[in-house]
């Protein structure tokens, strides 16, 4: 609902990716519901889009069609698609990612939260991009010096 009514807010029609042949912990309740919700959307120019898993070089290519990636959850331990958009220079807004810059943590309660989060994302894209690509390199070097440590292998000089 938040994308809907961002996209009416700067009046452009609704393009929302999913993945559909990966529904995962019971996802096809909110799969049927999407599919139903933009059926009725489709005479206002709204298009759901869905995209059956694709190989990482096109899923990269796929991340440049996009204004703002969305990932709000509830639960994520990484989250590699979101880490995708972000190195792709794509401003992210999701909920429950460790390394996520906090202006691009939405309310996943909240639809209005999310909203803002993509207006100041829309309106900043650089920062949030930088925010959440120095929010990605931090976690990334404490979990490989968390790894090292682990495996007491010594960090390779740059």
């Amino acid at each position: 609902m938040a994308a809907l009514r961002f996209a009416n807010h700067i009046n452009k029609k609704l393009h929302f990716h999913i993945n559909y042949d990966r529904v995962e912990m019971g996802g096809n309740p909110v799969l049927h519901n999407l599919m139903s919700m933009f059926l009725n959307l489709a005479v206002k120019g709204h298009v759901l889009v869905k995209h059956e898993w694709e190989n990482h070089v096109d899923f990269k290519k796929l991340c440049h069609t996009l204004d703002i990636g969305l990932q709000v959850s509830y639960t994520e331990t990484f989250n590699i698609v979101g880490a995708d958009i972000v190195s792709e220079g794509i401003p992210l807004i999701g909920h429950d990612i460790p390394w996520l810059g906090k202006d691009s943590v939405g309310g996943v309660d909240s639809s209005e939260d999310i909203y803002k989060k993509m207006v100041c994302a829309y309106t900043h894209p650089e920062k949030n991009v930088n925010d959440n690509q120095i929010g990605l390199k931090t976690y990334s070097e404490k979990a490989q010096d968390a790894w090292l440590l682990y495996f007491k292998i010594k960090k390779p000089l740059n």
